[in-house]
C-alpha cells in the first residue's frame, strides 16, 4: 500500500494579512507587549488622543484611562488655546502620562507572561509578599490604578 503525502494547510492569515503565531506547549499564543506613542500629539490643526496617540497593552485598561483623560484634559486646555504655549503645554503633559502608562503596562504585560518557571516563582513569591499587607494592597492597587488626579477647585465630588 503506498502512502499519500499528507497535505500541508496554508498558514493561517490575521485580518491585517500577517501569519499568526504558532501556539507555545500550553496553548497561549506568545506576544510581545504592544506599545506605540506618536511622535508628537498633532500638529496646529490636527490633535492626537486616545488610541491614535497611543497604544498600550490591554492591561488593566489603561488605554482607555489614559484616552478619558486625554479627552478631559483637552477640554480644559482648549479656552487657554490662544495663549502662546497653550496646547504646547498639553502636549507635554499628555506625552509624560502616556509614557508612563506604557512602561507600566509593558512591565505588567512582562510581569504576567513570564516562560522561565523560577521567574513566575520570584514574581509569585513576591506578589504574595506585597498582598499579604494592606498597605502593599494599597500600593499595588494605585500602581495599577495609574496617577490619581489631583482635585482642582470647582471639581464637583460624585458619590456614587
Amino acid at each position: 500500500m503506498r502512502r499519500t503525502p499528507r497535505r500541508r494547510s496554508p498558514p493561517k492569515r490575521r485580518p491585517g494579512g500577517g501569519r499568526r503565531p504558532s501556539a507555545n506547549a500550553a496553548g497561549r499564543v506568545p506576544s510581545a507587549p504592544r506599545r506605540r506613542l506618536a511622535a508628537d500629539h498633532g500638529s496646529r490643526r490636527v490633535l492626537l488622543i486616545g488610541d491614535a496617540a497611543h497604544v498600550c497593552s490591554p492591561v488593566g485598561g489603561q488605554g482607555l484611562n489614559l484616552g478619558l483623560r486625554d479627552a478631559v484634559s483637552l477640554a480644559a486646555a482648549l479656552p487657554r488655546a490662544a495663549d502662546a504655549g497653550g496646547l504646547a503645554a498639553w502636549r507635554r503633559a499628555r506625552r509624560a502620562d502616556a509614557l508612563g502608562v506604557l512602561a507600566r503596562t509593558d512591565l505588567a504585560t512582562r510581569a504576567w507572561t513570564l516562560r522561565s518557571a523560577p521567574a513566575r516563582a520570584v514574581r509569585d513569591t513576591a506578589l504574595r509578599g506585597v498582598l499579604t499587607t494592606p498597605a502593599g494592597r494599597r500600593l499595588l492597587a494605585e500602581s495599577v490604578a495609574g496617577p490619581r488626579r489631583k482635585p482642582r477647585d470647582g471639581d464637583r465630588r460624585t458619590l456614587g
